[in-house]
Formats: C-alpha cells, sequence, structure tokens
C-alpha cells in the first residue's frame, strides 16, 4: 500500500510469514521474494510477524535492507512479542499449546516461565528516523487478565522520512 503522508510517498506493507518453527528455508524463501518485490520502492516499513527468532536466516536476509525499528528507538529489541496471556478457549489442542509453551520455557531459562520471543516487528529503511518506536497491546482487559487483543502484542512507531528518500 502505498500511503501519502505531507506530500510523500511511503510504502507500507504487513507480511506473515509460515508459522512452523521447523520450516526456516521457507520464511527464508519469502523474505527474498518480498525483498524482490520492494527492491526500487524507498521508504518502506514492513510490519508483521515474522515467525522467526531475532537470529534466524530469514531475519538476516531482511537485516541486509531493513532495521528494526524498536531497536532503533530502543537499542534493542523488545523482551518478546509472543504469546500473550490470551485466553484460547476449552479443548485438549489448547492445553497443549500452553503446555508446549510452559515447557519451552522450563528448558530455555531452566525456570517456570512460559516462553516468549520476540517474532514481530517494524522494520524500516536505515535512512529513515524513528522518532520512537513501542508496545502497545501489552496489557491485559482491567476486567479479565487473560483477554487480551491478540495472541502478540503490537507495535506502533513514529516515523520520520529522511530528505534522502
Amino acid at each position: 500500500m502505498t500511503v501519502e503522508h505531507h506530500g510523500r510517498a511511503w510504502t507500507v506493507v504487513n507480511t506473515h510469514l509460515y508459522w512452523n518453527p521447523f520450516r526456516e528455508s521457507v520464511r527464508v524463501a519469502q523474505a527474498v521474494k518480498l525483498l524482490d518485490w520492494l527492491e526500487s520502492r524507498r521508504p518502506v516499513v514492513v510490519c508483521g510477524d515474522f515467525n522467526a527468532r531475532p537470529n534466524a536466516r530469514s531475519q538476516a536476509v531482511l537485516a541486509a535492507r531493513f532495521i528494526s525499528a524498536y531497536r532503533a528507538a530502543n537499542g534493542q529489541d523488545p523482551s518478546y512479542t509472543f504469546p500473550t496471556a490470551l485466553e484460547r478457549g476449552p479443548g485438549l489442542k489448547h492445553r497443549a499449546r500452553d503446555g508446549f509453551f510452559r515447557a519451552s520455557g522450563l528448558i530455555r531459562h531452566r525456570r517456570n516461565v512460559v516462553w516468549g520471543q520476540t517474532i514481530d516487528h517494524i522494520f524500516v529503511d536505515p535512512a529513515t528516523e524513528v522518532e520512537s518506536c513501542d508496545l502497545v497491546f501489552d496489557q491485559p482487559s482491567p476486567a479479565d487478565e487473560r483477554l487480551y487483543a491478540s495472541d502478540h502484542l503490537g507495535l506502533y512507531a513514529v516515523l520520520r522520512r529522511s530528505r534522502g528518500l
């Protein structure tokens, strides 16, 4: 999508890369296709669920062109963007999912915590000035601690287009 702000055009895209943690090669191919499609566009903002850890190959492919808005504004990525404590509902599938995240937390952190990872990002061209970038929808409903806007935390950025773009 092209967004105009103060007479300047931005290309803004949202993506959701393949979810399977054992299929990083699929996400790499998707990232390459995305970069090819965006090749001649400047400035670009790419938002979405990238379903990959920060050190994944697909993230390295994207880092060749983009920077993390959150990291640019805060010096590091958030500690996690997925999962939230959103109540998924009854049923074996949801209990198994919750058990998987709890077991992953035990294995990774050696304590009884739910696994979490930063897999959601706002990526921008390096010449784009990031005034701020923050988490949003990171608190549950005041009426229900298991009610979140999503099973992912949101990101919000204030960006300024560089004169060179």
